[in-house]
């Protein structure tokens, strides 16, 4: 007959057990985020230091650094929920000799909400970028603008309310930071709420593009907005699904938490690699005057000097009887233009 005592023991090494899992991941997320960084700092230096202060640049760097800041919060926080077992004592002696009880509850509980609040600042900086790039690529459309303004701040303003009703419902045990409870059916609200933000931005993406640059479709420079923001829209939406199916779907509160570190990490990643790619496109257009990165047209000196290809169409374009379908076209290569200017 099982006493309480086993009980209580088998109680605790499962949430252990989820806890060491849930590290694991953390772990490995930073490890990504240095090895990404390690990757991508030369490009940093070299397309990123030089050029102006502007937004996106701004957005940039404060993401930048601030998943290294994350990434030890996170290390802090889970090392002192994650137990050692010593190989010289029995598995419940070590257990027990080896529970990280020097944190007192409410150390455990500012280290867990100092990650929780660095996750959802990760999420939005991400996001920003987000929605700063396809204003942007909008040509600076102020219809497309407000409507980019009203979902982020509709759909993010009602995560933080849930987000913050799930962070005071959150309970860490006595022995060491582990979740022993919380609503975390809020938790899965949260990604949900993400990923429509994530969709909505990507529908919005494809809408500019086929609205747009409908004529410019094997542009170089379309084509790496295209991909990135398909790569980006798959990898979070599947992250986003995938938190809410583990959120929903698991029993030990700790192994909810299983993806959020993974998603806030890769989140960065991808949005910060996104600004790299465009900075690259402009940095190889200006270096070889490429005159088919926009669409087959001579900008060569068009992302940090003078458009040539502007001066000469626009004296064709203000001719009368120039067929419509080239006036277009021109305004979809300015729109680039400025586009890439803008980054």
């Amino acid at each position: 007959m099982t006493t309480l005592q086993e009980v209580i023991y088998k109680t605790i090494v499962g949430a252990y057990t989820s806890t060491q899992y849930v590290t694991y991941l953390g772990v490995s997320g930073f490890a990504l985020v240095i090895a990404d960084f390690v990757h991508t700092f030369p490009d940093e230096v070299r397309l990123m230091w030089p050029t102006p202060i502007s937004v996106p640049k701004v957005f940039f760097f404060a993401l930048r650094y601030h998943i290294l800041v994350h990434g030890v919060f996170v290390l802090t926080c889970e090392f002192n929920a994650t137990p050692i077992f010593s190989k010289r004592c029995s598995h419940r002696q070590a257990f027990t000799d080896t529970l990280p009880t020097n944190p007192s509850a409410a150390q455990c509980q500012t280290a867990f909400n100092r990650v929780a609040i660095s996750t959802k600042l990760t999420v939005i900086a991400s996001e920003t970028i987000l929605l700063i790039r396809v204003y942007a690529f909008s040509g600076k459309d102020k219809k497309i603008l407000a409507f980019l303004l009203f979902q982020f701040i509709g759909l993010h303003v009602s995560e933080l309310v849930v987000f913050a009703r799930w962070l005071e419902s959150v309970k860490l045990r006595n022995i060491g930071c582990i979740p022993a409870s919380g609503n975390m059916v809020l938790l899965g609200i949260v990604f949900g709420l993400l990923l429509c933000s994530v969709t909505v931005i990507m529908l919005a993406m494809l809408y500019i593009m086929f609205r747009k640059y409908r004529d410019l479709k094997t542009s170089s420079l379309v084509a790496i907005i295209y991909r990135d923001g398909l790569v980006y829209f798959l990898c979070l939406s599947a992250l986003a699904c995938a938190n809410v199916g583990v959120i929903l779907g698991t029993k030990e509160a700790p192994l909810k938490l299983l993806l959020v570190q993974p998603e806030a990490f890769i989140h960065a990643i991808l949005s910060t690699r996104m600004l790299l790619h465009l900075r690259s496109w402009s940095e190889r257009q200006a270096a070889s005057g490429d005159a088919s990165a926009l669409g087959g047209q001579d900008t060569s000196t068009g992302v940090f000097g003078h458009n040539s290809y502007a001066n000469e169409h626009n004296k064709i374009l203000s001719q009368p009887g120039v067929p419509l379908k080239l006036i277009s076209r021109h305004d979809q290569v300015q729109n680039l233009h400025h586009y890439s200017r803008s980054w």
